[in-house]
């Protein structure tokens, strides 16, 4: 069987299709797989093991030559089955007049009649991720041409490889400009195409990079496109110490091979956003105009910085006001999360108190969205005191499957967490948390160790040492799963369970206050046994 892909026409949405493509070859492990894209997008996926071939093309002024000279070409393939991830009715056509048999795709933009199967747009496509948008058609190919329905099983994997070769020639690259071999490398993506409003000003660029270059001796790498080279060269005059400057001079192979070297990237939203996390690379995106909760960078090691203003998202591409969404954010903000990122966890590692929220911490209320509802347990602050003083790190772990079903934004989270951190005195050493609905399949959804994992690589966690403390079953399961000791408490979900639930943690209390009488009383005896 041969299966044609068309391609997605921009660089973010072309990394937000790979787990779609990855089920593609999961659901078909012995077809022959081409993905049509245009020719910018070959590079990117140089060194991908779901595609056999790469047919690229470069769009003409106008349109309806890309149509005829694409299915001319493509007729010749003999395909069997087509899959269009663009809505564009000029994929459509193209592969109507391709005699392609199979032609599937989203019903938009009246091009129903040329494919054989139209799937209609769902209902959920404005308050889900994008990648799942992709996966969607991936999960209506499978139950319509095979018959079965596993698409959505496996957790949604973007990664992207780029061989050693690759990054031996991007280190090469950057050595041949100034940079010195072990040295910290931070990327900056400060453009955005078609797009003033996403732009983060060029001033806090500059503020922020050198900031990061005084404090931490770090090279800092300007990448982008032919249209950004004038930003890129402002920014780059105005930073106090080492600039690369690569703009306008990569093609996305390149690029996407310099940022699996870079130690962090710090972008607007854009594409190279996208592709960075892809491989490998932690990135801090600022995102202003646009939605994060259906077009973030889709990894664990993808952070989204946003200031909540009532007038986001707005998607427009100028500002008529005053900018707010992108000026309220500064460079203290960005360069404390860079922090995180280019200090080392601590040499020794210590151990922590991985904390539930809702139910633990704060009163439970159903799907919390507004910080005036969020209520803190008495005795908590002192609790988290004496666990502090005792040597714990303390990590709040927390399902938020409310933003999956648009039920609140990350921004109102954010909001709350900002708010419970202030309320608790700065005590709180990071908040995570899983906005996937229970049915997505992701890594980080409780009972699952993704929040955890990620935890133990940024904050150098002691795991054997530490503890979950909730107020459910699946905090407990968490803790069991991750292999750390477990406490239940009596307050939240926790006054509903059972004695034989209760008897399956370690530790069980009444409230937060008592857990932290119970876990340092039972780490004494364990120190004073072992004496």
């Amino acid at each position: 069987m041969k299966i044609l892909i068309r391609g997605t026409n921009w660089i973010g949405d072309a990394v937000m299709s790979i787990p779609a493509m990855r089920e593609l070859r999961r659901v078909f492990p012995d077809a022959r797989i081409t993905l049509h894209t245009r020719e910018w997008a070959e590079g990117l996926f140089a060194d991908v093991d779901f595609l056999d071939e790469i047919i690229s093309y470069r769009p003409a002024k106008w349109r309806v030559r890309d149509v005829v000279s694409n299915s001319e070409f493509l007729a010749d393939e003999s395909f069997d089955i087509a899959i269009l991830f663009p809505n564009s009715f000029e994929s459509a056509a193209t592969t109507w007049l391709s005699r392609i048999p199979l032609r599937i795709g989203f019903n938009r933009d009246l091009r129903g009649l040329l494919l054989t199967d139209p799937i209609a747009v769902p209902e959920w496509k404005s308050r889900r991720h994008e990648v799942f948008y992709y996966l969607h058609l991936i999960a209506e190919a499978e139950k319509r041409y095979v018959g079965r329905e596993t698409v959505g099983a496996y957790p949604p994997d973007i990664s992207l490889n780029v061989s050693q070769e690759r990054r031996d020639a991007a280190i090469e690259m950057l050595a041949a400009r100034g940079h010195v071999r072990g040295k910290k490398i931070v990327a900056l993506g400060a453009g955005s195409t078609n797009s003033e409003a996403k732009r983060w000003p060029a001033s806090r660029f500059i503020e922020t990079a050198s900031r990061l270059t005084d404090i931490y001796d770090t090279d800092i790498v300007l990448l982008g496109s032919d249209g950004e080279k004038q930003l890129s060269q402002e920014i780059a005059a105005g930073i106090t110490g080492p600039v690369i400057d690569l703009t306008g001079s990569t093609d996305i192979a390149e690029a996407a091979a310099v940022l699996s070297v870079a130690d962090l990237m710090i972008s607007n939203d854009m594409g190279l956003a996208h592709v960075a996390p892809a491989v490998g690379t932690p990135t801090l995106t600022i995102f202003g105009p646009t939605d994060p909760d259906t077009t973030r960078p889709f990894s664990a090691t993808a952070e989204v910085i946003r200031e909540p203003v009532d007038c986001s998202p707005c998607m427009l591409r100028e500002c008529p006001i005053d900018h707010r969404c992108m000026l309220r954010i500064d460079p203290d903000r960005v360069v404390d999360a860079a922090r995180r990122h280019l200090v080392p966890p601590p040499s020794s590692p210590r151990p922590a108190i991985f904390l539930d929220r809702d139910g633990t911490l704060i009163e439970e209320v159903n799907f919390l969205s507004k910080v005036e509802d969020m209520r803190i347990f008495p005795g908590t602050i002192s609790a988290l005191e004496r666990f502090r003083d005792a040597g714990y790190a303390l990590i709040v772990v927390t399902n938020q499957s409310g933003i999956g079903r648009g039920l609140y934004s990350t921004d109102d989270m954010d909001a709350i967490h900002r708010a419970m951190q202030k309320e608790l005195g700065g005590l709180i050493d990071a908040f995570y948390f899983c906005p996937h609905l229970p049915d997505e399949g992701c890594v980080c959804r409780k009972p699952s160790i993704g929040m955890i994992e990620r935890a133990v690589a940024e904050h150098g966690i002691l795991l054997g040492r530490s503890w979950v403390i909730g107020d459910k079953a699946l905090d407990i399961e968490l803790g069991r799963n991750a292999g750390t000791r477990t406490a239940l408490v009596a307050t939240g979900y926790g006054s509903g369970l059972s004695d034989e639930q209760r008897s399956k943690a370690d530790v069980s209390a009444k409230d937060i206050g008592d857990a932290a009488d119970r876990i340092l009383a039972y780490e004494f005896n364990e120190v004073t046994a072992a004496s």
